[in-house]
């Protein structure tokens, strides 16, 4: 087997576990699986994380989970960046359950779900946030959107998964200090705050189905605090 052209920064893995310290430890392996599996290592990507409080075991090629991983968050009206994790794509059998999409050709974003429920999704292009090509990577208010989006998509699963059980949500944004913050309109708004930490790591926070809407809406607000907006 020939070499890989790239190997996770062992700096950031440690950032990672302290990010992560006393959380529980599935949350840091499938982030550094999914980092690695995607090929992403070297790039800004910010990954959610929902997981149910219990052991499950589910069949990922069931109709049930092919038919809602693809369609994400249904209510979502996005048709750019992360597209509300909705994919026209047939889900794609990967080692630890299904994909958005093949990881070598992913449009910059890919979910999976898992055979323990575990639902993971990042998003690591965001050139249609950047004001002109050859800007860099820019984050911008809207970006808030996602964990509404993700919040949603994860209630969709967590139905179906233990409808009556408690679930973990949780988000990492992994070189963070490489993304710079923008407006997405030309409105006069007060400089944001640039975010210095390589890792920006939620907490993570537990409830029953009926309050992860609720939960993606607190991760909202503690992104929109973390640039000062």
């Amino acid at each position: 087997m020939g070499k890989r052209s790239k190997m996770i920064d062992m700096a950031m893995i440690q950032n990672l576990e302290l990010a992560l310290d006393q959380e529980p430890p599935a949350f840091l392996s499938r982030l550094l699986a999914f980092i690695q599996d995607y090929g992403i290592e070297d790039m800004p990507v910010l990954v959610w994380q929902c997981r149910p409080c219990e052991e499950a075991e589910i069949e990922v090629l069931g109709p049930p989970f092919l038919d809602v991983l693809p369609s994400g968050a249904v209510a979502s009206t996005r048709t750019e960046g992360w597209c509300g994790f909705r994919s026209t794509h047939k889900p794609v059998p990967v080692f630890a359950g299904l994909s958005s999409a093949e990881p070598a050709g992913a449009p910059g974003w890919a979910s999976e779900l898992h055979t323990d429920g575990h639902l993971i999704a990042g998003l690591w292009d965001f050139s249609h946030a950047s004001p002109a090509p050859g800007h860099g990577h820019c984050i911008t208010g809207s970006h808030a959107e996602a964990f509404l989006d993700f919040a949603q998509f994860a209630e969709r699963v967590a139905r179906l998964v233990a409808p009556q059980g408690r679930f973990q949500m949780t988000a990492t944004l992994v070189h963070a200090a490489n993304l710079r913050f923008r407006w997405s309109d030309e409105i006069q708004h007060p400089a944001p705050r640039q975010v210095l930490r390589e890792v920006l790591q939620w907490r993570v926070r537990s409830g029953p189905v009926s309050e992860l809407r609720a939960i993606g809406a607190r991760m909202a607000n503690d992104f929109r605090r973390a640039y000062g907006i």
